[in-house]
């Protein structure tokens, strides 16, 4: 301890011990507003004993290095008292381990133990499902028990090792399960990398999960990276969207008891009219009330075997949240325009998760590059701390500037097709179109985004030419019995889009908004030099949404009052569009990974556009410099990888586009 306090004398501020010395701090673009420094500042502020403020919501935009900007001073405060402190970093993918682990493998881990004469301990661990032994084994038996009871860190060859690493270590020596030898190691660890699950899943708090993993509101502090998807993934835990026969199914697998009753819940249920409404308390009449409810709720847990990291089955679900208060949840039935209809279940309100999670931590971070959008103001980002369940008066909301020059960037929406469900199929040729001709023009990889598998699926079809049909990658929806992860190889198939660029100059990447290369790849050296947008991932509007729009205008109420903005609207922005828009910008983050990069990014919709008689959603409003609209976006695309045109700035981006496009 002696060296930190020494270190901490002569730099003048503790973090700065352990920053890496060769290393410079970002600075913003655009030679204004707060940049990585400030992040530093402001997170080591969080930890500071004498300080009121414990949470921090940063949209930290990408390049501004989120991720040793939030380890750096989390090492310091772990160094103070490294025998019992913990940092927890947790991540949305498996892909997302990947920064982490090398920022304290390359530069922190010697660091940390430079200053204070110990080895780093770093627990790297990914679900139950990507690398136990048995992962399908309700009982530890075998390596597993052996692991969880017996490994300690001894049985590693460094202290410091990824969870690729640990796995092909363990399963090749055939000593320990690395998952179970892991979770054994969590509560001695210093850095902890792992699922968001751990510590914002009802389950996980329930079954004790979370305490085995060691958190402590005295000694742990929490990073949440990529932040903005922590909201749905704890709605998704808790709610029920689902088709209805699949229900039906899950439902004919349950004990008799719980059977009828609950097919009788179903089937009143989709007895509704379209987003009608009925509460909990009615269909608890099924039961015969809530008692005999809680009773075959217990019948269900007890009857399914629990695995760890297992979320909880469909009818318990379902049972769960008829035991909730009438005005926590949404049930309905809807039917699109697949005519398919589908069940939904849905707690209004998630934040109780979020609020449990953050009383067993000492400080949380939460930083993410989509938390605002590129045209917010500062007043903006408050919004956010009801949707995360933060306390206003402990929590600072902050945007810090982006490092990457606008000139490196040109955006373009072309209000040329309509991406609905209901009109999509109108305009298959026109995006087929679109993407060939802005992929001839970009020299490298054309990554191309859509709502879902079959929009994907449809539009690559309309691609007809052999030889631009073997430019393109897919990702790939997992089949039932393979785990996500298996959804996109990052070594395999960017090595595939490499040898594409090498060998043709260009190639396609084919990708949906909410899979792992929109929420995590990180492509190195600039491979993705164009991204296209199609169409909006808009949930499918519903009850929900209005009873959403309802709880933020009571919430949003004493945000709204300085800003003088008007709350029903911005309830309304945030219910209804906000996430999609968060979806979009982090798609579009693939692009631009370091200040060196140059990207296009293109939108087609023409929701995108201001215009209301064609159903815009005056989204280019959020956007800075606003996108241009034009129907032949390869044209600016071709003029931006060609150096002919760039962005000088916001004020100025339109006159210079219709100079040179009139």
């Amino acid at each position: 301890m002696k060296l930190v306090a020494d270190e901490i004398s002569r730099d003048g501020h503790g973090w700065g011990a352990f920053w890496p010395g060769a290393r410079n701090k970002r600075k913003a673009a655009n030679g204004t507003g707060p940049c990585q420094e400030e992040l530093l500042e402001d997170w080591s502020a969080s930890l500071d004993p004498l300080q009121n403020q414990r949470y921090l919501l940063a949209h930290a935009p990408t390049g501004i290095g989120k991720t040793v900007s939030s380890l750096v001073p989390a090492l310091w405060w772990v160094a103070q008292a490294p025998d019992r402190r913990r940092i927890y970093y947790l991540v949305n993918r498996a892909a997302q381990h990947d920064n982490p682990i090398r920022e304290l493998k390359n530069h922190l881990a010697p660091l940390f133990e430079q200053r204070t004469g110990r080895h780093l301990r770093v627990a790297d661990i990914v679900g139950r499902q990507q690398f136990c032994v048995q992962p399908n084994s309700p009982a530890l038996s075998g390596s597993c028990k052996d692991a969880f009871l017996t490994a300690t860190w001894e049985d590693l060859p460094t202290r410091v090792m990824s969870w690729r690493e640990v796995d092909a270590h363990l399963k090749r020596t055939g000593s320990f399960c690395p998952y179970h030898a892991l979770q054994k190691l969590m509560a001695s660890a210093h850095v902890v990398i792992c699922d968001y699950w751990w510590l914002f899943s009802r389950s996980a708090q329930r079954n004790g999960m979370t305490e085995r993993a060691g958190f402590s509101p005295r000694d742990s502090i929490v990073i949440v990276d990529e932040a903005h998807n922590l909201p749905i993934r704890v709605r998704d835990e808790l709610c029920i969207d689902e088709y209805t026969e699949i229900i039906e199914t899950a439902i004919a697998d349950a004990p008799e008891l719980v059977r009828q009753p609950m097919l009788g819940v179903t089937s009143a249920v989709k007895d509704l009219p379209p987003n009608v409404g009925i509460s909990p308390s009615e269909l608890l009449g099924i039961f015969g009330g809530r008692e005999n409810a809680e009773v075959a709720l217990g019948v269900l847990e007890s009857a399914e075997q629990r695995l760890e990291e297992k979320e909880d089955s469909l009818p318990v679900r379902m049972l769960r949240l008829l035991l909730e208060p009438d005005d926590q949840v949404v049930i309905y039935q809807q039917t699109p325009l697949d005519e398919r209809q589908k069940l939904v279940f849905r707690v209004v309100d998630a934040t109780q998760v979020m609020s449990e999670g953050y009383k067993r931590a000492y400080a949380v971070l939460c930083m993410s590059g989509t938390l605002a959008a590129p045209a917010d103001k500062s007043t903006e980002l408050p919004y956010q701390l009801p949707i995360f369940g933060l306390p206003p008066d402990k929590t600072l909301a902050r945007v810090y500037a982006s490092p990457f020059p606008l000139r490196n960037q040109v955006w373009v929406c072309a209000a040329d097709t309509y991406g609905t469900a209901q009109h999509r199929n109108e305009y298959l040729d026109t995006y087929a179109s679109h993407i060939l001709s802005v992929g001839r023009e970009t020299p490298g990889v054309t990554a191309v985004f859509f709502s879902s598998y079959s929009f994907l699926e449809r539009v690559r079809a309309k691609i007809v030419d052999p030889f631009e049909k073997t430019l393109i990658v897919a990702e790939e929806s997992a089949k039932p019995d393979e785990p996500p992860i298996a959804r996109w190889s990052a070594g395999t198939d960017e090595e595939k889009l490499r040898e594409l660029v090498k060998s043709h100059r260009r190639a396609y990447l084919f990708a949906i908004y909410k899979g792992k290369i929109a929420e995590g790849a990180d492509f190195s050296d600039n491979l993705i030099k164009s991204v296209i947008c199609i169409s909006l991932p808009l949930e499918y509007p519903g009850l929900y949404h209005k009873r959403l729009q309802s709880l933020y205008e009571r919430e949003f109420a004493p945000l709204a009052l300085e800003p003088h903005d008007n709350v029903k609207e911005k309830a309304k922005e945030y219910a209804w569009h906000r996430g999609s828009l968060s979806l979009v910008l982090q798609a579009c983050g693939r692009g631009i990974r370091s200040e060196r990069d140059r990207c296009a990014f293109v939108l087609l919709d023409k929701r995108y556009c201001d215009d209301q008689r064609i159903g815009g959603y005056e989204w280019r409003r959020f956007l800075s410099p606003p996108p241009f609209n034009l129907i032949t976006p390869a044209i600016p695309v071709g003029s931006l990888h060609r150096c002919t045109v760039a962005a000088v700035s916001s004020a100025a981006w339109e006159d210079v586009l219709l100079r040179v496009y009139r």
